[in-house]
């Protein structure tokens, strides 16, 4: 039988975080918790940093 979803259940405690070689789990919104993202490769030039981007406040908490 081919497994087509998966749920917490299957996995340890260990397996889910943001640190290296960890399964992404998304907070209570759905949304992607905060990461370190200096590693980033490959990222076209056009998505990087210019002087005219806004400021966006992260996690205000």
């Amino acid at each position: 039988m081919a497994v087509n979803k998966f749920d917490n259940s299957m996995f340890d405690a260990g397996t889910i975080g943001t640190t290296a070689n960890k399964l992404l789990q998304l907070d209570g919104s759905t949304k992607i918790p905060a990461v370190d993202g200096s590693l980033l490769t490959g990222i076209p030039s056009s998505f990087t940093k210019s002087a005219s981007d806004p400021v966006v406040t992260t996690n205000p908490s």
